[in-house]
């Protein structure tokens, strides 16, 4: 399969030599040489270059980048806004984890 990309003619030393850096995996990947061709124009080598080492960064299988509320969460957050701002204030907020010793 070959891939026809618009690569302007003073930019294509640069787009074929960082072309190279790229993992295998994604070596031929449209979608990645089509972004990797958009930050070439909008930012430059400096740019793509970040961009492929970003690519070739082992991330763990279980991290997260964004923790994403659930929509009961928000919801339960927003029921008691009015009630929890005094409690704030002064300084002594219980959440729902802290262990309280009943008398």
């Amino acid at each position: 399969m070959t891939l026809k990309l618009d690569v302007p003619d003073d930019r294509l030393g640069v787009f074929q030599r960082m072309k190279r850096q790229l993992p295998l995996e994604v070596r031929e990947d449209e979608q990645t040489l089509r972004r990797m061709l958009g930050y070439l124009k909008l930012g430059g080598e400096r740019l793509v270059r970040q961009y492929v080492a970003a690519l070739k960064t082992d991330f763990p299988e279980d991290t997260v980048l964004f923790k994403r509320r659930s929509i009961d969460e928000s919801l339960d957050e927003g029921a008691g806004d009015g009630e929890g701002e005094e409690e704030e204030e002064g300084g002594e907020s219980l959440s729902d984890d802290d262990d309280v010793e009943e008398d």
